[in-house]
């Protein structure tokens, strides 16, 4: 038997959409339309100077003035859309695994499944932007998927 084809949106958390009015909405929409999962991207902080290619862009270049737009924490933003469906899955769209103390990453994503009634989806990446994990005093960006 065939499996039916699910659809989700993503939800901006950071640029001129990233407000509390528009991600309810998104909420709210995906709520009645009937689609599966709301997902939020990973970034706590857009540094002033980057030179690391942005690696889903021809150009290497990312595609919004990182200095200039609002920023919203993923894990924060979903304990919001948790707290706003009852239905849809919630997922990120990579959270970046190694900007996050492991322990208290795995206890956050505890809390929200269980809040949530099991709708939580991890998807778990190792990151591309250099310059933040400098500025959060994170593993050194060539280590990002190692055990050193």
């Amino acid at each position: 038997m065939a499996q039916a084809l699910m659809f989700g949106l993503d939800v901006g958390i950071y640029g001129r959409l990233a407000t509390r009015d528009y991600i309810l909405e998104l909420a709210t929409l995906a709520e009645v339309s009937g689609l599966e999962s709301l997902w939020v991207a990973d970034h706590v902080i857009f540094p002033v100077t980057v030179t690391s290619a942005y690696p889903y862009s021809a150009t290497g270049t990312f595609p919004l003035d990182m200095t200039q737009e609002p920023l919203l924490e993923p894990l924060a933003t979903m304990g919001v859309l948790v707290g706003a469906t009852q239905r849809v899955k919630i997922g990120t769209a990579v959270l970046v695994m190694p900007y996050r103390h492991p322990v208290l990453l795995a206890r956050m994503l505890v809390t929200l499944d269980i809040l949530s009634g099991g709708r939580t989806l991890l998807g778990a990446g190792v990151g591309w932007l250099a310059e933040e994990f400098a500025a959060l005093g994170a593993r050194p960006f060539s280590a990002r998927s190692s055990n050193r």
